[in-house]
C-alpha cells in the first residue's frame, strides 16, 4: 500500500496558524473539528499530496529563496531587502526558526523525493 493512501488531519503550526488540513473521506464528520472551526480555525482539504497543501506551498518559497542564493550566488541581504519591500518584512530565517532546522530538512528531502525538481536547500545540512 503507498504511504499516502491513508486520511490525516495536518494541523499547521497550531500556535500560530490556524490552519488544518484534511485529507479523507470521513474526517469532515470528526466531531472536535467543530469545536475548532469555532475557536477561529481554518479547515482546508487537502488532495494528499506529500506536504499537503501547506507544506507544499511554503517549502517551494524556502527552496526557492535558498536556490537563488546557493545557485545564483545572490547576496542574502539583498534577497532579504527584495522580500522586506515585496512581503512587507516577511521573514523566512524567523519561519525556519520557529518550525526547526531539522524538521525543515526532513520536510524538504520528503518533498524532493516526490519532485525531483525540487531543490532542497544545502545551508540545511550545514546548519545540522
Amino acid at each position: 500500500m503507498d504511504d499516502l493512501n491513508c486520511d490525516f488531519i495536518h494541523f499547521f503550526n497550531t500556535i500560530y496558524i490556524k490552519l488544518i488540513e484534511l485529507c479523507g473521506s470521513n474526517l469532515e464528520r470528526f466531531t472536535p473539528l467543530k469545536d475548532l472551526k469555532k475557536l477561529g480555525f481554518h479547515i482546508i482539504c487537502s488532495k494528499g499530496n506529500r506536504g499537503a497543501l501547506a507544506n507544499l506551498l511554503l517549502f517551494n518559497e524556502i527552496s526557492s529563496f535558498f536556490k537563488i542564493i546557493e545557485k545564483y550566488d545572490y547576496n542574502f541581504k539583498e534577497c532579504q531587502t527584495v522580500y522586506d519591500l515585496l512581503y512587507e518584512k516577511r521573514n523566512l530565517l524567523n519561519i525556519i526558526d520557529t518550525i526547526g532546522i531539522e524538521l525543515c530538512n526532513k520536510i524538504c528531502k520528503n518533498l524532493k523525493e516526490d519532485d525531483e525538481n525540487f531543490y532542497h536547500p544545502k545551508i540545511f545540512k550545514k546548519a545540522l
